[in-house]
């Protein structure tokens, strides 16, 4: 099959969004989760162009069967309908007719990461080796956090854990194959142990590619841990060769050796049950397992051991996942993001220079040659005049088409009042080109350093305590401050403000502002990793060694941001 890649938007860097040809089938059973399909629906639209086959599996709901019935009318879309007989029948029944090369399950309730359909086929596209192929999970709903999953179809660690759950994308042979396991509420960990047992070979992507909803009842997760040991017995029954070589399959893992003796000593001690050994290792895990451990910076305050010991850190994330700006603001058309630098609208507010239902400007407040001697030698300049000359190429490079640029040429001694009479101009321009239509977003404000810890000589007990201050970004705060002065003098404009990537700090600003106005966008990792690099002159300065080699996995799936309560502009959220 030839696929054809539409890139006439923009530059080579900018990661292509649609592919003539679908090489993916999404599998969709649903029973009364219409009022989720939209949703779903959109964050498919946003990526590459696919398929979608949903199972309604009996749905009773009015409203569910009335958006089922508006689906089915749109292109690309088909609805099989059956009794009620669970997802596992349903998504067996939908991989029947799948006529793409790949199929991929995901849930009604659920959605797809931006650029994660890309990701996914671009992996079994280049490794015809591969049956499947999944990426990390970022759950959302009543709270907000990445889940690594698996590295590898490694069977011993999957006796334990249920690692791969929906969201993995494979071949539609094998997927048929495989099935899904029809006598069992854990059908996905079912499907895995197919797949391992006929000998697939499958790898993780190394990012966030699906999004796992939490509501406030676990639904019919709630009803299978009453019946956990019941459930893990049909399996151990129906995959009892996986299970009888654990020690032999121990062997050959690829799980570190710490989580291998875990789960040695868990599985050998007298009395405990199935279940409660798959809970003992998967918990101990992920504080021997350094990648199943990752703190996610939407939860502030900052560090992750300052996290577990304190004892105001968040009992849940501020603000719930959004699709788009526009689901916040629903008049806004263009964005105008004001930064500090404009590697800050690239690091921080990449979600709303990737939409592509906005137009996008970025104020770049101060232009001018910097002062700062140890930022010039850590970027490896020889003046601050060449220093400027390559940030300005590396912006071009980052943003690659995505923004019209506005240099302000502002300077590291410019007064306050000076800079709010250039941003003023600036914004007054594009609010009488744009009128409702406009949003501004300022930076919230940065202080503490736990991304890039060198940069400002931060010391790591100041890290853990979180005693570094604002002070060290003093320009990221007039930049806030001006700019939310000005939105508050315009009450037909709405103003947001941004988390400063890869700035966390003692005490978060987005919170301290307004709560209620908390928000997340998610964000296409791997555009956003693309981008970045192009500051080739500051990564080593920015991240870590292991950071640069995983960008693409390490940056966080999501993009915190907060609505000032400015007294317009609608209610917070």
């Amino acid at each position: 099959m030839e696929l054809g890649v539409d890139t006439s938007s923009g530059p080579p860097n900018l990661v292509p969004r649609r592919l003539v040809t679908p090489r993916c089938t999404i599998i969709t059973p649903c029973f009364n989760d219409g009022v989720f399909l939209e949703e779903l629906r959109r964050s498919i639209e946003l990526g590459e162009m696919v398929e979608h086959v949903i199972v309604d599996d009996g749905s009773t709901d009015p409203v569910t069967l009335e958006i089922l019935a508006s689906l089915e009318k749109g292109p690309g879309v088909t609805v099989l309908r059956t009794l009620r007989s669970g997802p596992a029948s349903a998504r067996n029944l939908a991989i029947r007719s799948v006529e793409t090369p790949y199929a991929m399950p995901v849930d009604a309730d659920d959605t797809i990461m931006p650029g994660a359909i890309r990701d996914l086929a671009d992996a079994l596209d280049a490794d015809p080796g591969l049956s499947v192929v999944w990426g990390d999970t970022v759950i959302f709903g009543t709270r907000l956090a990445k889940v690594p999953c698996a590295a590898d179809l490694d069977p011993w660690w999957f006796t334990f854990v249920n690692d791969v759950v929906v969201g993995l994308m494979g071949r539609t042979e094998v997927l048929a194959q495989a099935g899904w396991d029809e006598t069992s509420e854990y059908e996905d960990w079912g499907t895995t142990l197919s797949l391992i047992g006929a000998g697939a070979r499958g790898r993780n992507v190394g990012r966030v590619t699906y999004g796992y909803r939490s509501h406030t009842q676990a639904r019919r997760r709630n009803e299978a841990e009453k019946r956990d040991e019941e459930e893990i017995e049909n399996l151990r029954t129906r995959y009892r060769w996986i299970f009888r070589q654990r020690r032999e399959l121990r062997r050959r893992s690829s799980a570190p050796f710490g989580v291998r003796v875990i789960g040695t000593v868990v599985a050998g001690i007298p009395g405990l049950s199935d279940s409660s050994q798959n809970r003992w290792v998967n918990r101990l895990s992920r504080y021997v397992w350094r990648r199943r451990w990752i703190h996610h910076p939407g939860d502030l305050p900052c560090h992750p051991l300052r996290m577990r010991f304190r004892s105001d850190r968040p009992a849940h994330a501020s603000g719930p996942l959004v699709l788009g700006v526009r689901d916040v603001v629903p008049s806004a058309t263009h964005v105008v993001i004001v930064s500090p630098h404009c590697d800050d609208a690239v690091l921080s507010a990449f979600a709303l220079l990737d939409d592509p239902g906005l137009t996008v400007e970025v104020v770049n407040v101060f232009t001018e040659p910097t002062e700062s001697a140890d930022w010039i030698d850590r970027v490896g300049a020889v003046s601050a005049v060449q220093e400027a000359e390559e940030r300005q190429r590396e912006d071009q490079c980052a943003l690659g088409g995505r923004a019209v640029v506005v240099d302000l040429g502002c300077g590291p001694r410019i007064s306050e009042d000076d800079l709010r009479a250039r941003l003023g101009r600036a914004l007054e321009a594009s609010r009488q080109a744009h009128g409702a239509g406009l949003l501004v977003a300022a930076p919230a404000g940065a202080g503490l350093m736990t991304a890039a810890p060198r940069l400002h000589g931060v010391g790591p007990v100041a890290r853990l305590l979180g005693t570094a201050t604002s002070l060290r970004h003093r320009d990221h705060l007039i930049v806030r401050d001006a700019v939310l002065r000005w939105a508050a003098a315009h009450p037909d404009v709405c103003a947001i403000v941004f988390d400063d990537f890869p700035y966390h700090w003692a005490k978060s600003a987005l919170r301290s502002a307004d709560p209620d106005g908390a928000f997340h966008l998610p964000v296409d990792t791997t555009a956003k990793a693309a981008a970045i690099r192009c500051y080739a002159s500051q990564m080593e300065a920015l991240f870590t060694t292991e950071q640069r080699a995983h960008l693409e996995g390490w940056l966080p799936p999501v993009e915190a941001y907060s609505r000032p309560d400015l007294g317009h502009c609608g209610p917070t959220m």
